[in-house]
């Protein structure tokens, strides 16, 4: 008995010896190896093909888009940029697709990478196959990027563009590439973002300066990518590199619209590293760093500085040496610029477009139904703006919150926790802003992503509806076929949206049993699934309509003097091909209606010339002789000035 025990004993240590050295060893910073990487060994090249594909076809058709009235766009990246051809509902349809097919496909990826069955080798494979189409082609889906070299140009020019927007540029192509709703507008970057725009604005040609740009965001997302990684167990890497590299909102919009929030996304997270490694003086070093790029890292500033307070015992450090690292970046930049601080009167300036889904935009519009249903006789304007302002306090009051939860914390130190809250804090002052892009809450996603396992469905579904929140121009497209397309999208999204449901086992949802999965897969399919799939049915109807309606010159009403802006679109498009046509070299500054049915135009000319058009719809257009442009160019004190009447057939006498 005692043999035979020992004999079985002795046998089931070697089948049990024989199995461990069968079993497949899992290596999370290697190749996927084993039975895993045997059954999917197909699935790799099979995303890097699809996601390819649709990054190109995303490419091809966003560079065949409509673009607003008044800006001009030559053709170039070698055919990929060809607006003169584009326009109808075909490239928008296209657009549409590829996005969607780009979401799905990031699900699959997070799907495959919460189950082990990719690694991070395969994750980077995927990402430069998604990515190798965007960097070479046009800005995508934006037009920010001709805004940065317009600006550059300006700063390159000796303008100062904290006074007024790229009009001064006059007839100078890059003013022509710029947006007509921000073409006048002041900058309301930081100085060091002027400085990037000035030394990319000295390349040879637009579309050198675009790469240029570009290949900034790439370097502000790799570094933003890497960091996350880095603060995260070995075992959640390759799921967070997934949900941050292979990332729509990321790829899309941060390295496809080259938009100057990717390099501050990845400034922000080697803030947040160094919180993490507690570095408080590094941390503010960066977070000041951040600010003098873009305003909207202030609560980073707030977190490195109060980390300081906390950590630094020799208080006279404290307070001798905070005042010069906040004001360092400022310093540096006046050789190039005059007015450093230019920027905080311009911080208005994006809320002048403040888009539906925006949640200070949404509550600003309750107020204004509640003031309507009460019949209070007020201007519905003046309850959107507070409810614009709410918005704005209650995001204060949440990041404060956050502040004071980190003041009481028991560690003399930072630490993880602290830039958590910091994450979260960007975050809530997104979200609260007057005006809300997907880049814009870049740096808060890479953040939370790595650093709030428990927030992933959340920050995936966020993401996912963030994508289709800019969409190409749709004024001329097949309303509706645009939106039977758009509702098959997203019924698409909707049945596939259990993709996301991983995230919340993580790599033990390979052992979840089968009616466990699917239980999870029907709580999460109205949530997710629904938030997508109505961010997409309510972006496309409204941004159609509201193409339709956009400006072709940027207006300034003024509720004393003005009439309503309906329906006057002809009007000013001939507008436009008047100043043209009489005054080449001169650009709409502003455009007043007044009443008695006249027309006021402020023109401005570079280097120094600024002028009043007046325009009576039923005599000749006025005109007299030019004036001097002041060295104080402001919009808020525009002057009585004319124009040179030389140009002009038929000048009128003023009523």
């Amino acid at each position: 008995m005692r043999s035979c025990a020992h004999g079985m004993s002795t046998g089931s240590r070697v089948s049990s010896v024989a199995s461990l050295q069968h079993t497949p060893a899992r290596r999370p910073w290697g190749r996927a190896s084993g039975t895993v990487a045997t059954e999917h060994r197909g699935q790799v090249p099979a995303l890097a093909a699809a996601g390819f594909t649709f990054s190109a076809l995303l490419v091809l058709a966003a560079g065949r888009t409509a673009v607003p009235a008044g800006v001009v766009l030559q053709p170039g990246f070698g055919g990929l940029l060809h607006p003169s051809t584009g326009g109808g509902t075909g490239p928008v349809l296209v657009v549409i697709a590829a996005l969607t097919a780009l979401v799905l496909l990031w699900w699959r990826a997070v799907r495959a990478a919460t189950q082990g069955r990719l690694s991070p080798r395969q994750v980077a494979v995927l990402a430069v196959c998604w990515t190798a189409p965007i960097l070479l082609g046009p800005p995508l889906l934006s037009l920010d990027a001709w805004a940065y070299l317009a600006q550059g140009a300006m700063v390159h020019s000796g303008l100062d563009p904290y006074s007024a927007g790229p009009v001064l540029l006059g007839a100078d192509p890059a003013a022509a590439r710029v947006d007509p709703m921000w073409r006048s507008s002041p900058v309301p970057y930081g100085p060091l973002a002027l400085v990037l725009f000035g030394a990319v604005a000295r390349a040879s040609s637009p579309e050198v300066g675009l790469i240029l740009l570009r290949l900034v965001a790439l370097a502000g997302v790799v570094v933003a990518v890497a960091v996350a990684a880095s603060m995260v167990p070995v075992a959640r890497r390759t799921t967070v590199l997934t949900l941050t590299v292979l990332n729509p909102v990321v790829l899309v919009h941060l390295v496809g619209g080259a938009h100057v929030d990717a390099l501050v996304a990845g400034i922000a997270c080697l803030g947040c590293l160094a919180l993490v490694r507690r570095r408080a003086w590094v941390a503010l070093v960066l977070a000041a760093f951040a600010v003098a790029v873009k305003v909207t890292m202030l609560p980073l500033l707030a977190f490195a500085l109060l980390a300081v307070v906390r950590s630094e015992p020799r208080r006279w450090r404290t307070v001798t040496l905070v005042p010069l690292v906040v004001v360092l970046p400022f310093v540096v930049t006046l050789p190039l610029l005059t007015r450093p601080w230019g920027f905080v009167a311009a911080l208005s300036v994006p809320g002048g477009s403040a888009p539906w889904y925006a949640p200070a935009t949404m509550l600003g519009e309750l107020c204004a139904l509640a003031g309507a249903l009460l019949h209070l006789p007020v201007d519905p304007a003046l309850f959107r703006a507070a409810g614009r302002g709410l918005a704005l306090l209650l995001g204060a009051a949440v990041v404060l919150r956050l502040l004071r939860a980190e003041w009481r914390d028991p560690a003399p130190s930072p630490s993880r926790s602290t830039a958590r809250r910091a994450s979260y804090s960007l975050l809530v002052a997104s979200l609260c802003l007057p005006s809300l892009y997907a880049w814009y809450v870049g740096a808060a996603l890479l953040l939370l992503l790595a650093l709030a396992p428990r927030l992933q469905l959340a920050l995936v579904a966020l993401s996912s509806a963030l994508t289709f929140t800019a969409l190409p121009p749709m004024a001329d497209a097949n309303q509706p076929l645009l939106l039977i397309f758009g509702g098959a999208a997203a019924t698409l999204l909707i049945t596939q949206a259990w993709g996301l449901l991983v995230l919340r086992g993580g790599a033990a949802s390979v052992k979840a049993p089968a009616r466990s999965v699917h239980r999870r897969r029907r709580a999460v399919l109205p949530v997710a699934g629904m938030l997508t799939a109505a961010g997409l049915l309510l972006v496309v109807p409204y941004a159609a309509s509201s193409q339709a309606a956009r400006e072709p010159v940027s207006v300034a009403v003024r509720a004393a003097e003005s009439e309503a802006l309906q329906d006057e679109s002809p009007q000013r498009v001939e507008l436009i091909q008047f100043v043209h046509q009489h005054y080449a070299g001169w650009q709409i500054l502003q455009l007043i209606i007044q009443p008695g049915d006249r027309l006021r135009v402020d023109l401005v000319r570079p280097p120094g010339d600024r002028c009043l058009l007046l325009l009576d719809r039923a005599t000749p257009p006025v005109a007299f002789t030019r004036v001097p442009l002041p060295s104080d160019l402001s919009r808020r004190a525009l002057e009585e000035r004319t124009c040179p009447a030389a140009d002009l057939p038929d000048p009128g006498v003023v009523p």
